[in-house]
């Protein structure tokens, strides 16, 4: 696991390390997505510093652990409470999905367990991810 943890912050890396499922952590945003070969870069440039941004079973969880990170001044970290992120699917224009180079929607190209829907969409649902930059700017 800490091989998974090289790159994050020390906040999260606390509360990855020290709390479990059990205490209601689901895990980093980076734990709950599966990106198909060739979309790990996109991805991951969509996701920027959310990527370690930590899923949580509910907005108590997100609130026990803020306050355990600033009692012992660990840092910062933002949580995604399951029970409260909410997600509006984000409707492209049809002109858009028929240009050159155009692949989808971020959440729409990752997989994930169902009940991270609102979670993924609010983060990646309204980017786009096309075959390249040239395309991209257009």
């Amino acid at each position: 696991m800490e091989n998974e943890l090289e790159g994050f912050n020390k906040a999260t890396k606390y509360i990855l390390t020290n709390y479990k499922e059990n205490s209601g952590v689901l895990g980093a945003v980076s734990d709950i997505l599966k990106v198909p070969k060739g979309y790990e870069v996109a991805i991951e440039i969509a996701l920027g510093a959310a990527i370690q941004n930590i899923v949580v079973k509910n907005e108590n969880v997100a609130i026990q652990l803020i306050e355990v990170l600033k009692k012992n001044n660990i840092g910062r970290v933002t949580f995604y409470p399951l029970n409260t992120i909410k997600y509006k699917p984000y409707i492209i224009d049809e002109k858009i999905k028929e240009m050159h180079g155009y692949l989808g929607l971020a959440n729409e190209i990752v997989s994930f367990n169902e009940e991270y829907k609102n979670v993924v969409g609010n983060i990646l649902g309204r980017v786009i991810v096309c075959n390249n930059l040239d395309n991209a700017k257009k």
